[in-house]
């Protein structure tokens, strides 16, 4: 997609005469466990169609290894909540292969999880919501801030 945008060849598809020999070409795809591979080694590769999976092998990597992290399933929930964080803007600890899929990451550094724990999380600022789910979804975020804050550790966010 990003040759039919930008022209640009890459070293992979050089062997191809024309892009649309490259593109009727099969093309390989990516599982969770070889983009999980990727992460690790530092190597994820933008060419895959279903780069999405980097996504959820970080998420993986975060249950693997007891790094805090949070999921909340619907996207459009977040908005809900009437909370303006870093945390909701999409944005990863690590650099991924950009895509249009879920799930989508939301990042607070430690130190942005202090500041933003007394301001923006603060307890006493936001307003009760009558809505159980919304409520819910509150206290989720809120616990995960608080957690990380507590144990000095980034929180990464994932949404669906």
């Amino acid at each position: 997609m990003l040759m039919r945008r930008t022209g640009v060849r890459y070293s992979c598809r050089s062997n191809y005469s024309t892009e649309e020999a490259y593109y009727a070409a099969p093309q390989p795809e990516l599982d969770v466990e070889t983009a999980i591979v990727h992460l690790v080694d530092g190597t994820t590769v933008s060419e895959f169609e279903d780069a999405f999976q980097y996504g959820y092998a970080l998420e993986y990597i975060c249950q693997d290894n007891a790094i805090d992290s949070w999921k909340i399933e619907g996207k459009r929930r977040l908005s809900h909540l009437k909370i303006k964080s870093v945390l909701f803007k999409n944005r990863s600890p690590v650099v991924l292969p950009e895509y249009d899929d879920f799930p989508e990451i939301g990042y607070l550094s430690t130190l942005e999880a202090t500041k933003e724990l007394s301001t923006v999380f603060s307890r006493g600022q936001l307003k009760l919501d009558r809505n159980a789910n919304i409520a819910s979804d509150r206290e989720i975020v809120i616990t995960a801030v608080e957690r990380s804050v507590d144990c000095n550790q980034s929180l990464i966010g994932f949404y669906y």
